[in-house]
């Protein structure tokens, strides 16, 4: 049975329905930060309890009506306003469908980058909550270490092609679930530079203020002790999609 106080959360109304689906380290818990003076705003809230619906959902171990319907209670329950949390992205064709007029922002940060910090961040922090989902969303991807990612084994991650697949899959989900009237893509590098836009894209009033949240030191990048040939083959091989849309496209349009 929900609480009073859980209960009389989800009577309230909203004044947007918003949602940052993009990978991990792509800045999502900056944006949340930066939107909670203005929002009732969250950063992977349940993260025991969400991870598990995604596991549950993408392993087949629950179907596309119960999934639905539990995506419908969460977010009942919450009742947030502004949402950012990467797990969702899994279950973005749910959101879309449950929620038409949902507003839905997509950061993306150019793969090398991405994988350099996803790498030092999962080798550093281990957060106990998170290791399942960690495992399993991976595992997915895993077929084994080549001659050049000894580093990787030896730390406990992933090759990387587990970690560059799972990143494509991901943005593959959201572009292909999520209609363009209702998506807002913003690069990592230039979110501070596009406060203007997400404030009119939530229907906001207010300034934004820029906030970075969850830096970590480019020295202690286990990448950079890999060959960057190798490196640079595996990022073309699994997203050379979005490297061409987002940031060679860029530059040669500059």
């Amino acid at each position: 049975m929900n609480s009073l106080k859980e209960t009389l959360a989800s009577l309230r109304p909203r004044k947007v329905q918003g949602y940052c689906l993009g990978a991990a380290k792509t800045g999502t818990t900056s944006l949340s930060h930066m939107l909670t003076p203005h929002l009732r705003s969250a950063h992977e809230p349940e993260t025991p309890e969400t991870t598990q619906l995604v596991m549950d959902y993408l392993s087949g171990n629950m179907t596309e009506s119960a999934c639905t319907a539990a995506v419908k209670k969460r977010d009942r329950r919450l009742n947030l306003e502004f949402e950012s949390s990467h797990p969702l992205g899994y279950l973005t064709p749910q959101l879309v469908g449950l929620y038409p007029a949902a507003k839905f922002i997509i950061t993306v940060r150019e793969p090398s980058a991405w994988l350099a910090s996803r790498i030092s961040f999962h080798a550093k922090r281990q957060p106990a909550e998170w290791q399942p989902y960690r495992d399993f969303i991976w595992r997915r991807h895993h077929r084994g270490y080549s001659h050049s990612e000894r580093i990787l084994e030896e730390n406990g991650l992933y090759s990387l092609d587990a970690y560059l697949a799972q990143y494509s899959e991901q943005y593959r989900i959201l572009f292909d679930s999520i209609p363009s009237s209702q998506q807002l893509v913003i690069r990592t590098e230039d979110i501070s530079h596009k406060l203007a836009d997400i404030r009119q894209f939530l229907g906001l009033k207010g300034e934004l203020d820029s906030v970075h949240t969850n830096q970590m030191a480019k020295a202690d990048s286990i990448l950079a002790k890999l060959d960057p040939h190798f490196v640079s083959d595996k990022v073309e091989q699994h997203c050379s999609w979005l490297m061409n849309t987002y940031w060679k496209t860029n530059k040669e349009t500059a």
